[in-house]
């Protein structure tokens, strides 16, 4: 889908949606059916809304999500089929109890870089062992990267070399 110039992907308030625009009318891609949810998320007893603020294709033609409430969705032929565990990938120094809050992902040549307020997340694709697997690879976390720099201050935007030729 990727490299399917007759897709538009539109992000915002409440909204994450695929869209045709092959036809005089812009139409949604029936076969998406909207966020991914990893579970209800409830804050104060009350179920929040997920959308994803930040998204990316992955060399791998899979598209990684990162939604409001901090989760990472990796997508491919539209469904989900990995959801990033962030319990996992507490980096020290964040405050007990805290629970990560992705902000942006933004592809790179082995896979993708995730950002909170102040740490870099870094993650690999490892494709599948066996070949009649080919479509279960996984992402998995190879650095985590809080620079010094960082403390006190957000990160707010990433810009990566998204080849090997960097």
């Amino acid at each position: 889908m990727p490299r399917d110039p007759g897709k538009v992907i539109l992000a915002g308030e409440n909204m994450f949606e695929i869209f045709d625009c092959n036809r005089p009318k812009l139409g949604r891609f029936s076969e998406f059916n909207g966020t991914p949810q990893k579970e209800d998320q409830l804050i104060k007893g009350e179920a929040q809304p997920q959308t994803f603020t930040s998204f990316c294709y992955t060399a791998a033609e899979h598209l990684i999500g990162c939604s409001n409430l901090g989760d990472l969705f990796v997508i491919k032929n539209i469904e989900v089929f990995q959801v990033i565990d962030s319990m996992s990938l507490i980096a020290q120094g964040t405050p007990v109890g805290n629970r990560l809050q992705f902000k942006l992902v933004k592809a790179n040549h082995f896979g993708f870089v995730a950002a909170t307020d102040d740490v870099l997340y870094f993650f690999q694709y490892r494709p599948p062992k066996e070949e009649a697997d080919a479509n279960r690879g996984t992402y998995h976390c190879v650095l985590k990267w809080r620079a010094e720099e960082f403390k006190g201050t957000k990160i707010t935007a990433i810009s990566v070399c998204e080849s090997e030729e960097c």
